[in-house]
């Protein structure tokens, strides 16, 4: 119907089938049978024909009238139903990374780091899982995730590709009342005879932890260890 219409808005404006024809890029029998089923179908003749041309008879002229408001609107219309086809093919083009952070890169570096992301990279969308290293690193591994960051050991697999981003070291915290809290340092033989918190197994800070007492001869067995908790920031308010 709209090519129709289109027809003869065209006729109508040129009073010139072989004009109209010529510049809709169609044949003058397309274009005279297009006006012939507009005026079977609402039963009035549109165009007088004569030797020396077309005019628009008083029917013509009122269905001209309506039509020019009606394509108007539906040119309006396939603008605006382009633009949002285009946005929603950039919307469906924007990238979508999975990131997984231990807990404690999560809590304490992670938001730095995505705040910079979301500035440097507005097209792309952030998806983040909080987690301990073991689960985290098991997700990479089954392709989950695109990038993870973990703190410990890395797991070895040809299929992942290991970097080093950040250097950090583990303290002891004590509470200021405690008798250690006026010394510099201690000794490992002290830590057996103290309670201890500690994160739990599969945190990638604990390894570390682990790794670096076998190191020197303890076994973290040894040690009183009282609570093990999920947190960094756990551990710092439960000995506070």
């Amino acid at each position: 119907m709209e090519q129709h219409l289109l027809v003869f808005k065209e006729v109508a404006e040129t009073i010139n089938i072989t004009l109209s024809a010529k510049n809709l890029h169609m044949s003058q029998s397309s274009i005279s049978l297009q006006i012939q089923s507009l005026e079977n179908e609402y039963g009035v003749r549109f165009f007088d024909r004569t030797n020396k041309g077309v005019t628009l008879t008083k029917e013509g002229e009122i269905f001209y009238a309506r039509i020019r408001s009606i394509l108007d609107i539906l040119v309006s219309l396939k603008e605006e139903m382009s633009a949002r086809a285009k946005d929603q093919r950039r919307l469906n083009q924007r990238r979508l990374i999975y990131l997984g952070a231990t807990l404690t890169i999560g809590e304490y570096i992670l938001p730095n780091i995505m705040a910079y992301l979301s500035k440097t990279h507005p097209d792309v969308d952030f998806k983040v899982k909080i987690s301990n290293t073991e689960s985290i690193t098991q997700d990479v591994s089954e392709k989950k995730m695109h990038i993870a960051l973990i703190e410990g050991t890395a797991p070895q697999h040809k299929d992942l590709k290991v970097e080093n981003f950040w250097d950090d070291e583990l303290v002891v915290v004590i509470p200021h009342f405690h008798p250690w809290a006026s010394k510099n340092s201690i000794t490992l033989a002290e830590l057996p005879n103290e309670r201890l918190v500690t994160r739990e197994e599969g945190s990638g800070t604990r390894k570390v932890m682990e790794m670096a007492l076998k190191d020197r001869g303890v076994d973290l067995n040894q040690l009183n260890v009282t609570m093990e908790l999920e947190s960094i920031q756990a551990i710092k308010q439960v000995v506070s």
